[in-house]
């Protein structure tokens, strides 16, 4: 799971260790997305993102299965504020730790 342009809220950041789940901050939004489209990753959590920066890696994403969603969980291939990228059964979990970070 990624957040761009920052380091994880230190909420969702306990929350992903506390389910013994991986966490990293990439450099870069596509890359993130394209993680979860290859199947590297179960998701991405992105902030602060530029449209033209995401939206090719959003569209292999949804192409390839994912799940693009905003931050309330409302499917938006390009949502503003947050996008959350996920693979199918993974969604409502990293929602669920969305939600309840400090941020």
């Amino acid at each position: 799971m990624r957040r761009a342009h920052a380091g994880p809220a230190p909420g969702f950041a306990a929350r992903v260790a506390a389910a013994h789940a991986g966490l990293r901050v990439l450099g870069s939004s596509a890359l993130a997305i394209t993680q979860v489209a290859l199947g590297h990753a179960v998701a991405a959590v992105l902030e602060g993102f530029q449209e033209w920066d995401v939206a090719g890696a959003a569209c292999l994403a949804a192409e390839a299965g994912a799940l693009v969603v905003d931050g309330s969980g409302q499917p938006n291939l390009l949502p503003t504020g947050t996008m959350i990228v996920a693979v199918p059964g993974s969604l409502d979990e990293v929602l669920a730790w969305w939600r309840a970070a400090d941020r």
